[in-house]
């Protein structure tokens, strides 16, 4: 898994999947960080080694976290949009290596169907939930949740069951994500599976050197942001 790891921490600088400017960015959920993380849009899109290795750490996370032993097929639904062609590649990747559909996809859309039966009912899904499956939301960088959230709450509208949803985040900013899903979704802490945290992230690229422009104190300078946030969190 080392050796899997430093593949894909290479890639990553390759594909300028983090970025770091001392003047900071301005995050998707309105923070501002020196650092940012991205992946699972045209970085990957245009790279299929790129995308089969992110697959393959989901399927470490899922492993890891112990979801693919909870006795159903595992249905992974990607949050728009990164997080959509990892749910896929991860899908199609288990079952290149074992054969069998025991993890499988389904599409969130981003808009929304009329069931013409009902057409009040909004269908977030192509399908209905099913008994016989458990469902993980799938994020790329799990910041403040907020489309976590809003993927949480399109499923339970359209009737799928809270005990059978969890959530898989392949980097975690260490701000509130987490805490979110436990509080608000009301996702367990067990079904909540992250990769790696950001600094444990920046810290494995750096002692593999890659990046070398970043600061040699990198981490403890995202470790303080992070801090500052916890002392006064906006969500």
């Amino acid at each position: 898994m080392v050796a899997q790891d430093e593949a894909l921490f290479c890639l990553m600088a390759e594909r300028e999947s983090i970025h770091w400017d001392a003047d900071g960015f301005q995050l998707s959920s309105g923070l501002v960080s020196v650092c940012k993380a991205d992946f699972g849009r045209g970085d990957v899109m245009e790279s299929p080694g790129y995308l089969r290795m992110l697959g393959e750490k989901v399927l470490d996370i899922l492993e890891t976290s112990g979801m693919l032993n909870m006795g159903k097929q595992i249905c992974l639904i990607g949050v728009p949009t990164a997080g959509m062609p990892l749910a896929q590649a991860a899908s199609e990747i288990h079952y290149y290596h074992t054969g069998t559909d025991d993890v499988v996809f389904r599409i969130l859309r981003p808009f929304v169907d009329v069931d013409p039966n009902d057409s009040d009912r909004r269908l977030w899904t192509h399908d209905e939930p099913s008994d016989e499956q458990h469902y993980v939301l799938v994020e790329n960088v799990g910041t403040t949740a907020g489309n976590l959230l809003s993927a949480h709450s399109k499923l339970r509208e359209q009737g799928y069951p809270a005990r059978d949803i969890s959530a898989l985040l392949v980097v975690d900013r260490e701000l509130s994500a987490k805490r979110r899903l436990w509080k608000e979704a009301r996702i367990p802490k067990s079904r909540v599976a992250v990769g790696w945290k950001i600094t444990e992230l920046i810290a494995r690229m750096q002692s593999f050197g890659f990046m070398p422009d970043l600061p040699s104190n990198a981490v403890e300078i995202l470790q303080q942001e992070i801090a500052q946030f916890h002392e006064s969190p906006p969500f």
